[in-house]
């Protein structure tokens, strides 16, 4: 959403990028339309379960050897869920962090 580009562009800044650097391309669309043949070394998720179960393909795809994917947005029922079918994939859990809410937030290495 446009606020999560917002943000995206913000942070890019503080921490020296920006589009025009060529080290950052963001694209706002539905995941499988967008524009993208990577290979990528970080890939970020925040949306439910169902749809990160629904990327991991795409995920997969788009992933270079030993990629990163910051997965997040996931209720603590349904992260379970989607870490087995990364792995399925071949993707690893390397960090996994829960707030003092139900959201859990991961870290994944792609196969290599």
């Amino acid at each position: 959403d446009h606020l999560a580009i917002g943000e995206i562009h913000r942070n890019a800044a503080l921490n020296g990028l920006s589009d025009e650097s060529g080290r950052l391309t963001v694209y706002e669309s539905e995941a499988a339309a967008a524009p993208l043949a990577g290979p990528f070394d970080l890939l970020l998720l925040n949306i439910g379960a169902r749809e990160s179960k629904g990327l991991v393909a795409l995920c997969t795809r788009l992933a270079a050897p030993g990629a990163r994917l910051i997965v997040s947005g996931l209720a603590q029922w349904a992260a379970p869920e989607v870490f087995k079918t990364y792995g399925e994939a071949g993707w690893r859990v390397v960090g996994r962090r829960q707030a003092d809410s139900e959201w859990v937030t991961a870290v994944l290495v792609a196969p290599r």
